[in-house]
């Protein structure tokens, strides 16, 4: 290989990816194998990629780009493929069913088959007491991206004309 070429690797080898890196090589490692060693809820390959290590899951709540977000929660939302536009945004969504408008998130995720992380939509009003699961809130629509993403959009259950002061919390988890 020549500097400015490309090199993917394709088997964990993070310490090929520093070596090549330093010698002005681009390096990535193809995270489609699916491994999570450290068991964090991050990706082998993005751990690789973000010059973090798979065998530390203490790692997955550090800042590397200091933008504020944890590696857990840019993993979790697809930011190699997204960008900030991949953040939660909370909207209104009208039921046909009844009518009525609830509060809803929505966000951008990795396939349930490649993400390594749990996603949950709680519900409170007084932010003391939360209520998850199905009883709390349901998921109205989950569209593939076509690029390895979901969008997901889960609303609550209770509509804003019975409650018009409620708070949604997406909490990720390591699997």
């Amino acid at each position: 290989l020549r500097p400015g070429e490309t090199l993917t690797i394709t088997r964990t080898g993070s310490e090929y990816l520093r070596q090549f890196r330093s010698l002005g090589f681009t390096a990535t490692f193809d995270g489609a194998t699916g491994l999570d060693d450290d068991g964090d809820g991050v990706g082998n390959g993005y751990e690789i990629n973000h010059a973090m290590s798979f065998l530390d899951p203490g790692d997955a709540g550090s800042d590397n780009d200091g933008n504020g977000l944890t590696a857990l929660l840019e993993y979790g939302f697809a930011f190699d493929l997204h960008g900030r536009a991949a953040l939660p945004k909370l909207i209104a969504v009208l039921n046909p069913g009844d009518g009525k408008t609830y509060p809803a998130l929505e966000f951008i995720r990795l396939n349930e088959a490649t993400t390594h992380s749990d996603f949950t939509c709680d519900v409170t009003t007084d932010l003391q007491t939360f209520f998850f699961g199905a009883g709390a809130t349901t998921l109205v629509r989950s569209p593939d991206n076509g690029d390895g993403t979901t969008t997901i959009v889960e609303r609550s259950n209770t509509a804003f004309i019975d409650a018009p002061r409620q708070f949604l919390n997406l909490t990720i988890s390591p699997k």
